[in-house]
């Protein structure tokens, strides 16, 4: 009778992202059992153990072959199937064999840092808007530690003003201003309000309040987005897409002498970490900021050489 209604309410358990996610990890399963013909579900212990041998050759890494097989578990119990054959020992036992024989040295993007953004700030052309609102995202990437998802869709088909920054989630104060963040990967339903602060820094060139009132200022465009651009000749302003902003960062960060391809727009929550920890900031307060609910922000930071060598000296100090 509510069949429909039934299935709706299954696949909006997943955020777009996950079910993107899932649907790659269940093609691949389905091209493997596709070519050794073999019934997909309900899979037997000697199935997954062959599936991951078959993962461990087509993949590049051990955390892509885990991966695969975790969100094969959670197609499996969608399925209606039981998940006890994916904590069998044997398979944990090949997860493990897999990180000492697949090792990868995981590449992470470099994080930015302010000194980087004060670089980058004197190649903006102060006179062309595009230019001026993307680099207000780097600025709101960076000391908000925000997530790709908060500053721009992938595509325009992709938009969601639940993710997104609107006008209408900044309020700017006399000493203060506050950013409404609607989405994390730890608020997906509203379930709360995240009040996030700017404040205005000495440096104007990197100050956030500075570029957030000259941008939102003279936009004066009936666009609710708070990062969109007014295009010639058209009506209101066309939202950013994250290639747009990834394209100028990459572009800006060609001109300062810097390696492009090391960066990402990940590096402005990693580099916002990893700043308010060299800053000295507690753990707590760090979570906080960038609502992690666990202690998973613990690898965006990177702990250079610099901080190794202070952290030693007061380690050994007197001794």
């Amino acid at each position: 009778m509510f069949g429909e209604q039934v299935r709706l309410l299954q696949v909006s358990a997943f955020a777009e992202s996950t079910r993107s996610t899932l649907l790659t990890h269940g093609n691949k399963y389905h091209i493997y059992c596709e070519t050794y013909k073999l019934v997909p579900f309900p899979v037997t212990l000697p199935q997954l153990e062959d599936y991951l041998a078959y993962l461990s050759v087509t993949l590049t890494s051990a955390e892509a072959v885990g991966g695969y097989v975790s969100g094969f578990k959670t197609l499996h119990k969608v399925a209606g199937f039981h998940t006890g054959v994916f904590e069998h020992p044997s398979i944990k036992l090949m997860l493990k064999g897999l990180k000492r024989v697949m090792q990868h040295v995981v590449q992470q993007a470099r994080p930015v840092t302010p000194e980087l953004l004060k670089r980058l700030a004197q190649q903006v052309d102060k006179n062309s808007e595009e230019q001026k609102v993307i680099f207000l995202a780097l600025l709101l990437g960076f000391y908000l530690f925000l997530q790709r998802s908060n500053l721009a869709p992938v595509s325009w088909r992709s938009l969601d003003k639940n993710k997104l920054l609107l006008k209408q989630d900044v309020r700017v104060g006399t000493s203060l201003t506050l950013v409404h963040v609607k989405w994390t990967k730890t608020l997906q339903f509203q379930q709360r309000k995240l009040l996030l602060p700017l404040v205005e820094t000495d440096d104007k060139d990197i100050c956030p309040v500075s570029w957030l009132n000259s941008v939102v200022g003279k936009q004066g465009q009936p666009s609710d987005l708070l990062l969109a651009v007014q295009q010639r000749g058209s009506g209101d302003p066309v939202p950013l897409l994250a290639r747009d902003i990834q394209r100028w960062f990459r572009h800006w960060l060609g001109l300062v002498g810097e390696n492009p391809a090391q960066f990402s727009l990940h590096s402005l929550r990693r580099g916002g970490a990893t700043w308010a920890f060299q800053r000295g900031l507690p753990a707590p307060m760090i979570r906080t900021l960038g609502d992690w609910a666990s202690d998973a922000y613990l690898r965006y930071l990177d702990t250079d050489l610099d901080l190794r060598v202070t952290a030693m000296q007061d380690f050994t100090h007197d001794l």
